[in-house]
């Protein structure tokens, strides 16, 4: 269970109280309650979210900016440069479980990990774009940019060295034409784009792919070497102690690396046939993929074969019992698994490559948007200073899995969305205030048809008892003989809201 704890503080206090988080110093002290539902006493310790967090930074961002715009060519052609150079120092305490008691604690010096408390990096960010003006009706654009991104996540661990990832590098650029007819009552633009970034971590599946499997056949090989009663090494061993293998040879990584490669093209068109009346199209159309995917793992999972084979060996000579490869697996609980050491093993090839597969055929994406949104505003007769406007949006389904076994896409499910919008503007404000106040009464309803679908960020397959498919795409429910597809992750739309707003102008 979690318990969640609120913190207040006085705003002209001591910085020292101006913090997020647990309120006991030390941190580690036990809370202990006398429950009122008669379950007894109830306790309850500090723990951070992640395994090695980092909390109540303290953040120094020294930045330089420099950016220039140019007119040249009788104004037809505009450029604008833009460098920005930026250095983040952070100071920060980790959390780690103290070697004796096991309970979370803030690292003190002589602590593993205490060094990794201090972040200071560097980066530089430059922009180059430009509009020239063909004739009065077109115009090309062009942009190109490069970029850093400084303030990782450094709650998350990646392979090989369990340490919070490196800076995420990016770059992009867009090349596009605008148009206008008509004295601006008509206008929009196409664009067509392309960005990448480099070593972009996300917080997902590497557990399953190698720090869980890692976990239960480090522990398993504890096991059965303490089982056999074989507990001291020597200096050619590939350990020194079985403590090792619990301890030293875990990994707390949760999250893993990838480049993330995106292009596409976007339309949007402005129409004002009135004065009063405004219409707006917009279509976009984008190709979103991964590649790269947890290659940062493979040396540290090629190290870890190599140390269980050596393993084995020495646990066949030292015992003369069989390979602990064909022996279940045993976790750090103690509870014997289903699978094989050799099993487990394998499952992790089997994770690596759902989630390559997955994230390379563009888990999440959704190719085709658009948007519509048409606005009138009232300027004579009994309805006069209103505005109504309205419009939707729609996405397509996306990208939900991928189920390797049976080259099987899964998607989600498409959305349509309907908005209104609605505005009065009045002076005097009822004859309470003078006519030279203004007000301003709008109303904006968003998912106005109250639309209540799940969407589905994750989907996979539940082998079927009859038949299995090979091959193509499923959108919706398996019908009778097919794999069921499932939802793993997914959530409700958000339902209609409404929100009223009023502003006064003086």
């Amino acid at each position: 269970n979690h318990v969640y704890r609120r913190r207040y503080f006085k705003i002209d206090g001591p910085w020292e109280n101006y913090t997020q988080g647990y309120g006991h110093d030390p941190y580690y002290l036990k809370d202990t309650y006398q429950s009122v539902r008669g379950a007894g006493t109830l306790s309850s310790t500090w723990a951070p979210p992640n395994a090695g967090a980092v909390f109540d930074d303290e953040t120094t961002t020294d930045s330089g900016l420099f950016v220039m715009q140019n007119y040249l060519l009788n104004q037809r052609l505009v450029t604008t440069v833009g460098l920005r150079t930026d250095r983040v120092g952070i100071k920060s305490p980790n959390a780690i479980r103290d070697p004796a008691t096991q309970i979370f604690r803030v690292a003190r010096p002589g602590d593993p990990g205490y060094a990794r408390t201090k972040f200071n990096e560097e980066g530089l960010r430059r922009s180059v774009g430009g509009v020239f003006h063909l004739t009065k009706n077109f115009s090309l654009s062009a942009n190109t940019s490069t970029g850093v991104d400084l303030v990782n996540d450094r709650t998350r661990r990646v392979l090989p060295d369990d340490l919070p990832p490196a800076p995420i590098k990016t770059r992009g650029q867009d090349y596009g034409l605008g148009f206008s007819f008509l004295d601006n009552r008509l206008s929009g633009s196409v664009r067509y784009f392309e960005s990448h970034s480099d070593n972009e971590d996300t917080n997902s599946r590497v557990q399953a792919v190698y720090t869980l499997p890692n976990e239960d056949i480090m522990s398993s090989f504890a096991h059965y070497f303490q089982q056999a009663g074989v507990t001291t090494f020597g200096a050619s061993d590939p350990i020194r102690s079985l403590n090792e293998l619990t301890t030293t040879y875990l990994s707390n990584a949760i999250g893993y690396l990838s480049d993330n490669v995106s292009n596409g093209y976007e339309f949007e068109f402005i129409a004002n046939p009135t004065r009063n009346w405004t219409i707006r199209f917009g279509y976009a159309h984008s190709d979103r993929k991964r590649t790269n995917v947890l290659t940062e793992g493979e040396g540290w999972w090629a190290g870890r074969l190599a140390l269980w084979k050596n393993l084995d060996t020495l646990y066949i000579a030292r015992t003369g019992r069989p390979s602990v490869f064909n022996q279940p697996t045993v976790n750090l609980t103690g509870q014997t698994g289903n699978l094989t050491v050799a099993q487990r093993i394998a499952t992790s090839a089997e994770e690596l490559a759902a989630v390559r597969a997955v994230e390379e055929k563009g888990y999440g994406n959704r190719p085709d948007k658009f948007n519509f949104w048409t606005r009138y505003a009232f300027s004579t007769g009994p309805l006069k200073r209103l505005s109504a406007g309205g419009g939707m949006r729609y996405q397509e389904k996306n990208i939900a899995g991928y189920d390797v076994p049976t080259n099987t896409v899964l998607y989600g499910k498409d959305t349509l969305l309907v908005d209104l919008m609605l505005q009065y503007k009045a002076k005097g404000v009822f004859k309470i205030l003078p006519d030279k106040v203004g007000i301003t009464y709008q109303l904006n309803v968003y998912n106005l048809l109250d639309n209540r679908d799940v969407i589905i960020s994750s989907l996979r397959l539940r082998p079927s008892e009859s038949t299995s498919v090979s091959g193509g795409a499923t959108g919706g429910l398996a019908t009778a003989g097919q794999n069921e597809p499932y939802i793993r992750r997914g959530w409700r739309q958000v339902p209609r809201t409404a929100a009223f707003t009023l502003r006064l102008d003086f």
